[in-house]
Order: C-alpha cells, then sequence, then structure tokens
C-alpha cells in the first residue's frame, strides 16, 4: 500500500493554513472533546476544504500530534528559574509559574479520562504525553533546585513527584470546575500549598518580607 505524502508548508499562506487547522482543532478537542470531532469540523471551523486539510495531516490522529507537540513548545519557553531567582516572594513566584503553566495550555480543555484511553491506545500518543509529563516533571525539579531555600522533605525526587502530581491536577482536573471556583484564587493556594510542603515556614517569610 502506497503511503501518503504529507506537505511540509514552505509559504506564508501553507503555513497560516496549517496553523489555523491546528487551533480549530484546539478548541473543538476542548469543546466537544476528540472522540466527537471530526476531520470535517476542524477544516469547517479552520475555513479551508477538507481535502486541504488532508495536504497537511493524514487523519485526525495526526492532528492530535500536532496540538499536543504544540502544547509542549510552549512548556519549553517558561523560564521557571528565572521566575523564582527574579522573585524574593518564593510563593508568589510559584503563583507566577503556574499561571503561565495555565496560560500555555490554552483552550486544552480534553477531559482526563478521554487523555487516558489516548494514552493506552496509541504508542504514538502515549509517547508525546510522556514527554509532556516529562516536562512537567523537569520543571519541578528546577523549581526546587533554583532557589536557596532549605528543601523540607529529604529526598529531592520524591518532592519533585509531589509538586508533579499537584501541578498536574492544577492543569487538568481543576480548569473543569472553573465556573465554580474563583482559579486566581486556587492558583494562589496551589502555591502556597507547593511552597509550604517544599520549604516550610521559610516560604511563609519570604511572602512576609514582600
Amino acid at each position: 500500500m502506497e503511503t501518503k505524502k504529507i506537505s511540509t508548508p514552505v509559504q506564508n499562506r501553507s503555513k497560516e493554513s496549517k496553523e489555523r487547522i491546528i487551533q480549530a482543532a484546539l478548541e473543538l478537542f476542548g469543546t466537544k472533546g476528540i472522540k466527537d470531532v471530526t476531520t470535517k469540523m476542524i477544516a469547517e471551523k479552520a475555513g479551508v476544504a477538507t481535502g486541504s486539510l488532508y495536504v497537511y495531516f493524514r487523519d485526525k490522529k495526526d492532528i492530535t500530534k500536532a496540538v499536543l507537540e504544540r502544547n509542549c513548545e510552549l512548556f519549553l519557553h517558561i523560564d521557571d528559574t528565572e521566575i523564582i531567582r527574579s522573585e524574593g516572594n518564593v510563593i508568589r513566584a510559584i503563583e507566577r509559574i503556574l499561571n503561565e503553566l495555565r496560560e500555555s495550555m490554552g483552550r486544552w480543555n480534553v477531559p482526563f479520562v478521554e487523555m487516558q484511553l489516548l494514552e493506552n491506545g496509541d504508542p504514538e500518543i502515549k509517547a508525546l504525553i510522556d514527554a509532556f509529563n516529562a516536562q512537567i516533571l523537569q520543571l519541578a525539579k528546577e523549581m526546587i533546585s533554583s532557589t536557596p531555600l532549605t528543601l523540607r522533605p529529604a529526598n529531592a525526587d520524591i518532592a519533585a513527584a509531589y509538586v508533579f502530581l499537584v501541578i498536574d491536577s492544577y492543569l487538568f482536573r481543576l480548569p473543569y470546575y472553573s465556573d465554580l471556583i474563583d482559579m486566581s484564587a486556587i492558583t494562589h493556594e496551589v502555591a502556597l500549598a507547593i511552597g509550604m510542603y517544599l520549604f516550610g515556614d521559610q516560604a511563609l517569610r519570604t511572602a512576609e518580607g514582600n
């Protein structure tokens, strides 16, 4: 069977078309879930012909991979080390990091259960999600290592794993309750919880001093 050749956009118009497809998929996945979205719906949302969509993507799975890759790229642009070093207040620094993470997620509001099904059902998607999770874990490790405060937990790796779990819940579960809770207030509380877990009263003293 002949493998379908996918075009790599060269001209600005082609790049813009591909970008519109990715953004359309991102929005539709967030509002309807991946399962119920078709390539026709994505093409209509992007304002391109369905046939044009297949010039850039083989199928919906290919589009899903592109959306996940985009989120990974956005995460890489968050310099948590610089944020912590520039803020005298550790709690405020963690809060800034959480806000930037949430902003980078944009409209990626795919239900957690559906994400698990994707991860379990496709090795390529699982590899992307694993890479995404690895970035969050690395960010947690950098959050710990970039502050001069003394770490309260005895094991830094276990501490990083705990922070990873908190951030994961913050990014992928709490947004579904955003109509019921004040995300700004909960972001502060999550930052406070992380800071107190990692550094104890030292974190509070930096907050009081700024």
